[in-house]
């Protein structure tokens, strides 16, 4: 079990510097800045996540990814911030109705 968590972590750290890279190289790249909130996320640093997703979204635009307000809404919930989260699903329940009528 120990050699899964820290290969786990190896796994998030190589991740987490993927994502600042492609930052570095792109600051508006909604994929990377959506993995590296994700990253926050599951590593327990919500107010980091939050942060990270808040800065997306005030950045954003209509071809935001319905996951990225899903993700969102996660970080919502887990700050007990229940009408924001409630706010962000409705979203990317939105966002995806759309997209499933262009296929």
């Amino acid at each position: 079990m120990d050699v899964q968590k820290s290969t786990s972590q190896i796994g998030m750290t190589e991740a987490c510097q993927a994502f600042l890279k492609c930052l570095e190289i792109d600051p508006d790249c909604l994929f990377a800045a959506n993995g590296l909130g994700i990253i926050a996320m599951e590593c327990g640093m919500v107010d980091d996540g939050e942060k990270i997703f808040q800065k997306v979204r005030d950045g954003a635009h209509e071809t935001t990814p319905p996951s990225f307000h899903k993700n969102l809404g996660n970080i919502y919930f887990l700050s007990n911030k229940l009408k924001e989260a409630l706010q962000s699903y409705t979203k990317a329940l939105k966002f995806i109705h759309s997209f499933s009528l262009f296929i």
